[in-house]
């Protein structure tokens, strides 16, 4: 078995998931910024207190993808060749499993012994580490059955669903029938605080539940979906590429060298200015088109029915936060394999790449604005937030995207998640009105609404293009020339 652990730590090198345990370090961070100005704010905060947001929001999304990225990393690479050389597949699974057990332990460290340097006790920073981590396994198994069947999206869907139910049952009288509750009701009381995020009171069943039944039933899940994603095989073989017949070309034998005959089409033709319908053109089967409907029908729907303040968060809170952060991924996965060849043939191709995200952000932010208006709100609120939902989301749009180029889908994916906890957390809390709303960006369209926070959050906004914009130029140039 040390030599399919040590192949696989050869492989899982400088690829996104090896950066995972960075995650525990920015989570450790967080917390500690969190909690300090809690309290400044005047607010209760136990010393684990913002590990609510790992463990309600984070875990099951961020397991399930690192478990998927490997798969699509063995995927890609055809296993290495390891599998035409007489290896045995089921060692070659379990070694990748027990790598993502261990990167999953060594994010747990460095979520929890941070906290722990900085005053937090110690006896309940291990066995909530301890505890984070037995939990994980259940959820890195079953990332990589899902994804070895479906995808990478499903398993990060099946996570962001199995977060939500959990969340939603773990204080439920009957969170032993239900899977997804479990790596959270551990939790509760290492941790110190309901699901809410409150400090855990006297009252509370958590108090009450017998400690390893809770932990035994995550080790069982965990054995359980690790085992069966050991011994399931891949799918079958890859569709056979369509080939299409050359088209013929006939040109006269007594032409001469010097005529249009012998004129080649990229040097006849005049290269567009500024070539967006390319890249429209290339983008029409990358699911862009069906998200970017489905999402302005969501937000008409809700200002027709629904007080405006409804679709507004929902817009700001959920819908731009995923957007940013999924829509570099669908169009990298059209672009990315050509992006070499169509910049060679046009220098102004990328510009036009990356205006097209601020473009369909501002089709959503537009189609947003103008239901707001319909429904009665102000028009000059709905201009601040139109004006901070175009800024602040470009930021992060091209953020994503030069997560995306540089290190792969993973590492934005990674960062959506991250930033969409933080959004709905601290904009969608009360920590909105005390100075924390500075932290979460995102959610400035709805808490820098008052015109001394806008006069703050504009130049902030407009430096944060500017600083973006540098780094996907830098990583898109990066990537041309090592093409």
């Amino acid at each position: 078995m040390i030599p399919y652990l040590l192949a696989e730590v050869i492989r899982v090198r400088r690829t996104s998931v090896a950066y995972f345990p960075w995650v525990g370090v920015l989570l450790a961070l967080m917390t500690i910024v969190l909690s300090a100005g809690v309290q400044s704010a005047g607010y209760i905060s136990v010393p684990f207190s913002w590990q609510v947001m790992y463990f309600t929001g984070m875990a099951a999304p961020l397991m399930m993808l690192m478990a998927a990225l490997s798969e699509q990393r063995e995927r890609r690479a055809r296993h290495g060749g390891l599998w035409w050389r007489g290896v045995d597949k089921r060692k070659d699974r379990a070694a990748r499993l027990l790598i993502l057990a261990g990167i999953s332990a060594l994010l747990q460290v460095l979520n929890f012994g941070i906290v722990i340097l900085f005053g937090a006790p110690l006896d309940r920073g291990v066995l909530a580490a301890l505890y984070c981590w037995i939990g994980s396994l259940g959820l890195i198994g079953l990332g990589a059955l899902v994804a070895r069947r479906f995808g990478m999206i499903a398993a990060l869907a099946v996570g962001v669903v199995w977060q939500l139910i959990g969340v939603v049952f773990a204080e439920s009288s009957w969170w032993l029938l239900c899977p997804p509750t479990w790596p959270i009701r551990i939790l509760l009381v290492p941790v110190g605080v309901e699901v809410s995020g409150l400090p855990i009171p006297a009252d509370s069943p958590a108090l009450h539940d017998p400690p390893l039944v809770g932990v035994g039933l995550c080790v069982l899940l965990g054995v359980v979906t690790c085992a069966a994603a050991a011994l399931m095989n891949e799918t079958g073989e890859a569709r056979p590429v369509r080939r299409r017949p050359a088209p013929q070309v006939s040109v006269p034998h007594s032409a001469p060298l010097s005529t249009p005959a012998f004129t080649t089409a990229s040097a006849s033709r005049q290269l567009p200015a500024f070539p967006i319908l390319a890249v429209v053109s290339i983008l029409r089967r990358s699911g862009v088109l069906t998200c970017v409907v489905l999402s302005a029908l969501v937000v008409v729907a809700l200002a027709s029915w629904y007080p405006a303040d409804t679709a507004s968060g929902l817009f700001s809170y959920m819908i731009v936060p995923l957007g940013v952060g999924i829509l570099p991924v669908l169009t990298w996965a059209a672009v990315g394999p050509n992006l070499a060849h169509a910049t060679a043939e046009n220098p102004r191709f990328f510009p036009a790449y990356v205006a097209t995200h601020i473009i369909v952000l501002a089709v959503l932010a537009g189609v947003t604005s103008v239901s707001l208006v319909a429904v009665g709100q102000p028009a000059g609120e709905v201009l601040r937030q139109l004006v901070l939902w175009l800024l602040v989301g470009s930021v992060f749009v091209l953020l994503a995207l030069a997560l995306v180029i540089r290190f792969g889908m993973g590492a934005a994916l990674v960062a959506m998640i991250v930033w969409t906890i933080v959004t709905v957390l601290i904009g969608g809390d009360v920590l909105a009105e005390s100075f924390l709303w500075v932290i979460a960006p995102l959610a400035w369209p709805e808490t820098a609404i008052p015109v001394q926070r806008f006069i703050i959050a504009m130049p902030l906004a407009a430096l944060g293009c500017v600083v973006s914009w540098y780094m996907v130029r830098a990583a898109g140039r990066r990537y041309v020339e090592n093409a």
